[in-house]
């Protein structure tokens, strides 16, 4: 993993001693985004048995090959840096299943018995022009949680988003009602999404 740069510019929190977060990785986040680099973000969405990394970890990949974060301790990391370039090239989101119990899993050397679920999707101001809100709530100690579709039969709703915070809604996952509805009737509906809790 590539050390994090100071940017004490920022003004963002420096990263946990945890198991890295999107949280911890906003400073990187909105300094790529800040400048339009193309990137991708691999988030730990699901994890069913042992698994070396925890729901929330995250991997931060950019175009030039540079890697912050982790999902996975190492195990799945070269297959995920992959499918993150591969999300870079085509923009196009993607959701991958690593376990041993799968061909795949095994040969990416994912031998600790469970299976993780790993969110990967394309990061810049196009993908995410709602970013800055994010940060900013990370600045103020403000709450702040995003909600994204992460599998859908429709590939077009694939990676949509909703913030929920303090001052509004914003974004959409899809739907056509009115965004007051949104935030209600949109989370209980059978799309399969992950909350991230930046803040609560």
């Amino acid at each position: 993993m590539v050390a994090r740069r100071p940017d004490d510019h920022l003004d963002l929190p420096a990263p946990s001693a945890k198991e890295p977060s999107v949280r911890d990785l906003l400073p990187d986040l909105l300094l790529g985004w800040r400048e339009d680099a193309p990137a991708a973000v691999a988030t730990v969405v699901a994890v069913r048995g042992s698994a070396p990394r925890e729901v929330g970890s995250a991997l931060l990949v950019r175009a030039d090959g540079t890697v912050l974060g982790s999902v996975s301790g190492g195990c799945v990391e070269g297959a995920v840096y992959d499918t993150a370039l591969a999300v870079i090239a085509d923009s196009v989101p993607r959701l991958e299943r690593y376990g041993i119990a799968d061909e795949a899993g095994i040969a990416v050397g994912l031998t600790c018995g469970g299976e993780i679920e790993v969110f990967v999707e394309p990061f810049s101001p196009a993908s995410f022009p709602d970013f800055d809100l994010v940060a900013d709530a990370v600045r103020r100690d403000r709450p702040l949680a995003i909600a994204t579709v992460v599998e859908h039969p429709d590939p077009a709703v694939v990676g949509r988003r909703l913030l929920l915070h303090d001052d509004g809604v914003n974004g959409s996952l899809g739907s056509a009602r009115r965004r007051s509805e949104e935030h209600t009737a949109e989370l209980q509906s059978p799309m399969y999404l992950v909350c991230r809790l930046l803040l609560g």
